[in-house]
């Protein structure tokens, strides 16, 4: 082989040894994004299978579920537990719908002034005098006691609210009961009281949580009765006790979510877990 053919098929080989490399970086990003697209695919799957698990764990015994998604000007509130307890308001009384101070960042809260509620007409499906469970998204601006929901009349069923000095309260039969001193100013915090019934000894055991996490327990003796009470969301029946501040995604239970099922509601209400479900 002469030398000038030598030197040519060098270059030669070292062209190809170029391209080669080119195809392989090629090949390599198209593989990675392909990667990506994938466990970003994987990524929305598991979010929307993790919703079908917390609707199915702790939606079964859902009375009452607002989401307060509607947009501004709203009068009325639909209810998607499906027993049909849609709340409503009127004129000067009406919260303000369509906020977008929301705890994931998506859809609509409802703001109340101190002088404003939603009215739910009586169902015997709120008539709950045995085991309940009261979820709520918060957010306060100001320490001040207010009643979140209720549909209890003197002694009768269920109250749920939030205090001055920073407790949770849920009122059943004659007591009332209260959370560790767990709440703040100017941030969303999903809040739940739980009530279990012992029927044999009458003994009520309330939990309470805050973010998903225990936030105290206490006892309280006596079975809850039933009344024709309308339920208020925001007030004590429309008279007194305002809340002020946003609500959203109110929740009522037939039953007493167990602490992993209240980590999975609140995870449902997660920038995170809402982001999973993006495309």
């Amino acid at each position: 082989m002469s030398r000038e053919n030598y030197k040519n098929q060098k270059a030669f080989t070292l062209i190809e040894l170029l391209v080669v490399i080119s195809i392989i970086g090629l090949i390599s990003s198209i593989v990675l994004v392909s990667v990506k697209s994938a466990r970003d695919r994987a990524r929305i799957s598991a979010g929307l299978q993790f919703a079908a698990s917390v609707h199915h764990a702790v939606g079964d015994e859902a009375v009452g579920v607002w989401d307060f998604d509607e947009p501004a000007g709203a009068t009325s509130f639909r209810d998607y537990s499906g027993y049909n307890n849609n709340g409503s308001c009127s004129g000067a009384s009406c919260p303000t719908a369509g906020i977008t101070n929301t705890p994931s960042g998506k859809g609509f809260s409802l703001g109340f002034n101190g002088s404003n509620y939603v009215n739910v007409p009586h169902s015997n499906s709120l008539n709950i005098t045995r085991d309940i469970t009261v979820a709520v998204w918060i957010y306060k601006t100001t320490n001040h006691t207010g009643v979140l929901v209720t549909k209890r009349n003197g002694t009768q069923n269920y109250q749920f609210s939030i205090m001055t000095n920073n407790t949770i309260q849920l009122c059943s039969t004659t007591s009332c009961m209260y959370s560790n001193s767990v709440l703040t100013n100017n941030e969303w915090q999903h809040i739940v009281a739980t009530r279990s019934i012992n029927t044999i000894n009458s003994i009520n055991t309330i939990n309470f949580y805050r973010n998903g996490a225990f936030a105290g327990t206490a006892t309280a003796t006596g079975l809850p009765s039933t009344n024709t009470n309308n339920l208020s969301i925001g007030s004590r029946n429309g008279v007194d006790i305002f809340f002020v501040g946003f609500l959203d995604d109110v929740r009522i239970y037939a039953n007493a979510l167990t602490k992993a099922q209240v980590e999975a509601l609140y995870a449902e209400g997660l920038e995170k877990y809402n982001l999973a479900q993006s495309p």
